[in-house]
């Protein structure tokens, strides 16, 4: 039997799974792009069957607290699930009561959030970390502090407008949050002001008309590419790696995040990627993509320390899918890593993951290392005729290959890098 885990032994913790800390209690570690995320867990015999029962996390639940809240509910003459929902009825009543006193944004949302968790929340895992991370980083900020009577449509435009564009699912995601916790707030009449955030026949006559097509992506200025590409080539975790492929190769993010080791061919330096159809996931047809020198040394190295199908696996959920393969990436650990590089635009606007595509397509146009057709033939676009797009692809290719050296090389220009 595993030994118990001192308090200074679970402060110090960092790799990924279940750690025996007193009996019946574990603390789950599980890693994340932004460092570990660490939970108490109880193992108990529940309808004659053995079940983990989540019971708080840590720091904010200490191990003495977490032990002691352990030995309660193994003590208590009802089942764990009944003793924590009674508790959580109980914190669920007291914020009503502080709800009452001071009618915020913040202080209903986490009202909100504690009634959802009761019925609806299983697990209390992604969905509420899904929530709290929408609100600390995109709504607490501008309207966190306000009185709920007095937000108003510019307020949610404010929080709105610089994700809109660019991180369009996340901003929908952002507004139905907003709307879902004022929805809540007017059925416990704490306000009965029509909803600011509401987006049929109000907001969607406000907000700029996204068709996912011709969407803005902010792009990294491309004579400011060689010092991002040192910075970038410093950094180690995946998400970087995943970054370092996406800028290279011009892909789309989620390409790069999806990518299987089986289609790339390493000696030649290609890969054939899958081309999919909108949101129907169809293959329509087959991109192959030159992997310019640097890049491929890079992948080739990366191939040899992994054992996966997958180039950039999602580390937080290690299940398999229906089909057998493990998660890839999430976007979130994509986008957290270049926003640490706090570059932006020609319009000051930060710079996103789409936006390597016009950096790649300005370089060419200025530079004209490169008749226009063979930049889009680069970045997947289709040619319409099909004959001649046939012709395109198969003599083509290595026009397009010369191109992308020559790019690496000038992202590199900064750098001193030794050859293999």
């Amino acid at each position: 039997m595993p030994k118990s885990l001192s308090d200074i032994q679970v402060k110090n913790i960092k790799q990924h799974g279940n750690y025996r800390v007193a009996p019946s209690l574990y603390l789950y570690v599980e890693k994340k792009a932004t460092g570990e995320k660490k939970q108490w867990k109880l193992r108990k015999q529940v309808d004659g069957k053995r079940r983990w029962i989540y019971i708080g996390s840590y720091p904010a639940m200490s191990p003495t607290e977490a032990k002691q809240k352990a030995s309660e509910l193994l003590s208590a003459a009802v089942a764990p699930q009944v003793v924590l929902r009674e508790a959580k009825q109980k914190k669920v009543e007291s914020l009503i009561s502080e709800t009452g006193k001071q009618r915020t944004f913040k202080s209903v949302a986490e009202e909100y959030i504690e009634v959802k968790k009761l019925p609806e929340w299983k697990g209390e895992g992604k969905t509420q970390n899904q929530w709290e991370q929408s609100l600390r980083d995109y709504i607490f900020p501008v309207i966190g502090k306000k009185e709920i009577e007095a937000i108003t449509e510019d307020d949610i435009m404010e929080i709105l407008n610089p994700v809109w564009m660019e991180k369009h699912e996340t901003a929908k995601r952002v507004r139905s949050r907003i709307s879902a916790i004022i929805g809540y707030a007017q059925v416990k009449k704490y306000t009965d002001r029509k909803d600011p955030a509401q987006f049929k026949n109000f907001l969607e006559h406000i907000l700029p008309k996204w068709d996912g097509e011709v969407e803005h992506f902010a792009a990294l200025p491309h004579d400011e590419l060689p010092g991002f590409m040192s910075e970038l080539w410093e950094k180690k975790e995946a998400s970087y790696d995943a970054l370092k492929l996406i800028s290279l190769t011009q892909v789309r993010q989620r390409d790069a995040r999806e990518a299987l080791w089986k289609d790339f061919d390493l000696q030649d330096g290609h890969w054939m990627l899958p081309v999919r159809k909108g949101t129907t996931n169809r293959k329509i047809r087959m991109h192959k993509i030159p992997l310019p020198k640097k890049l491929l040394w890079f992948m080739q190295e990366r191939r040899e320390s992994s054992s996966g199908d997958r180039l950039f696996p999602n580390t937080e959920q290690t299940h398999k899918t229906k089909t057998g393969r493990s998660k890839f990436m999430s976007s979130q650990a994509c986008d957290k890593s270049l926003d640490t590089f706090s570059r932006v635009d020609k319009e000051n606007q930060r710079i996103t993951m789409h936006g390597f595509r016009s950096t790649f397509v300005d370089w060419n146009a200025e530079h004209r290392h490169e008749d226009f057709i063979i930049g889009e033939m680069q970045l997947g676009h289709k040619l319409k005729d099909y004959t001649f797009a046939s012709y395109m692809r198969s003599k083509l290719f290595e026009r397009r290959r010369k191109l992308l050296q020559t790019y690496e090389d000038f992202a590199f220009s900064d750098m001193a890098f030794s050859s293999h």
